[in-house]
């Protein structure tokens, strides 16, 4: 806690008892700074306020109780605890002392255990204060966080608006929303104050023994100092190199059950105060009703849309049609293109058989690829006669894997009533990282040109075309 001592006289006798009152001071844990006149105490306060100020009234170049007055007035002094220190008998400059602002006096020559009882009460009542202060602003950010959330019933912008604001009533260095996954072995994050990058991260939570216990316990997690905590000795390795001193993990409960935590750190100069457990115990409840009441709204919204999204698919093979799959193409096209990722179109087709049923080929080898992909994979139907499926985040090499792990279960399978092994698979990917906006006609067109040169290469083959094309 810092302390500043301002006291100084001309004369001996001053400067030995602004010794004493220092080494004093010093001696009883505080960090004193010194000024020797009036306008070095009014610097000093403006560069850096101090906890409390022992002020001499008979300071050289200007009087101690206009120090004060100016103190009292500035923006560094309003709150400030001020201790004069003046002669004994002189009721007068007392009184004017109060009226500049002060908040108490000591008498020469000054008493020792006066003097510290004096120091640590106000000290006592500046903390009291300060502490008040603080929660007055973090309930206004918590009011702010729950005016915001009720203007939005979007899942993302809550999740963001949680852990952005959050970080910033906390002074975290980092906070996490976390999703528990049903087994309770994994957790993802669906939102962090770190950016958009670490959204969708997926934990293994026998890493993270404060998130378990948390869990476990429904209880608020704080680990004060990440280094010398037990529960943190199986990580504390993988910790060290980030820097964190303290770790506060807070569950969302949802109807008795934990759905999730919020997980917040700080950096290696502070640890998390009760406070800021008080404080984010009250955001993780409003986090809770924000969460449910956005889920109802959305389930609410699914329903309404359900019957115009059931149009987009089409009726005999349960996949997008083509115009859709375009426009689903050409936002991944776009994001991948922001990211400089790659992405794939694969063309689709079977053929050969004694006589398949062509529709129904289709339609079993459109639930062969349903059930291989990713939820980010796009399954759709061209008129050209083939399936379409695009692969976000999958380069040619990637894509050639799935187009012949394709072939060799619907071989397996067999096709539209067809034995195993009688319908094989013809496949045309073409895969690369976009270099412009926009396209997705022409990987669609890369994908049909690569089909028709597999077809001509024979039964069950797979050619790839890279896009963009290279230039002539």
């Amino acid at each position: 806690m810092q302390l500043m001592d301002e006291i100084l006289e001309n004369s001996l006798i001053d400067r030995l008892a602004r010794g004493f009152s220092r080494d004093l001071l010093r001696s009883a844990g505080f960090h004193v700074r010194v000024a020797g006149t009036g306008p070095e105490v009014l610097r000093s306060v403006r560069r850096e306020p101090p906890d409390l100020l022992l002020l001499d009234v008979r300071l050289p170049e200007l009087h101690g109780l206009a120090v004060c007055e100016q103190v009292r007035a500035s923006g560094n002094g309003h709150h400030l605890p001020i201790i004069l220190v003046t002669e004994p008998g002189n009721k007068a400059e007392m009184v004017k002392g109060f009226e500049a602002g002060a908040d108490d006096f000591v008498l020469k020559p000054v008493d020792q255990a006066e003097l510290m009882a004096r120091v640590r009460g106000h000290l006592r009542t500046k903390t009291y204060r300060d502490e008040i202060e603080k929660e007055k602003k973090d309930l206004a950010g918590v009011l702010d966080i729950a005016k915001a959330l009720t203007s939005t019933l979007s899942s993302r912008e809550i999740f963001w608006i949680l852990v952005e604001r959050t970080a910033k009533i906390m002074d975290a260095v980092r906070c996490s929303l976390i999703v528990i996954r049903e087994n309770g072995a994994q957790g993802q994050v669906v939102a962090s104050s770190e950016g958009p990058a670490s959204r969708g991260f997926v934990l293994d939570l026998q890493k993270y023994p404060e998130i378990r216990r948390a869990i476990q316990e429904r209880e608020v997690v704080l680990i004060q100092d990440v280094q010398r905590d037990p529960l943190m000795a199986p990580v504390r390795e993988l910790l060290r190199h980030l820097g964190y001193r303290s770790l506060l993990v807070v569950p969302i409960t949802l109807q008795d059950n934990v759905v999730g935590t919020l997980l917040l750190s700080t950096g290696a100069a502070r640890p998390f105060s009760d406070r800021n457990v008080r404080t984010c115990q009250v955001v993780a409840e409003i986090a809770a009703n924000a969460l449910q009441n956005a889920h109802v709204f959305e389930s609410l919204q699914l329903e309404r849309v359900d019957v115009r999204w059931r149009a987009l698919e089409d009726a005999r093979l349960g996949v997008y049609h083509s115009h859709v799959f375009a426009r689903r193409l050409e936002e991944e096209l776009a994001r991948a293109y922001r990211y400089r990722q790659p992405v794939a179109c694969m063309a689709i087709e079977p053929t050969g058989g004694p006589g398949p049923d062509r529709e129904g080929a289709f339609r079993d080898l459109a639930t062969l690829i349903k059930g291989s992909i990713r939820k980010s994979d796009v399954l759709g139907w061209h008129p050209a006669g083939c399936l379409l499926l695009m692969l976000p985040i999958t380069p040619a090499e990637g894509a050639k894997v799935k187009g012949e792990r394709l072939q060799d279960a619907a071989l397996a399978r067999g096709l539209g009533g067809a034995p195993a092994g009688a319908v094989s698979l013809s496949l045309g990917i073409a895969a690369g990282t976009p270099t412009v906006r926009g396209g997705a006609e022409q990987v669609v067109a890369g994908a049909l040109a690569a089909l028709r040169d597999a077809q001509h290469q024979g039964a069950n083959t797979l050619a790839v075309h890279p896009f963009p094309p290279p230039a002539a």
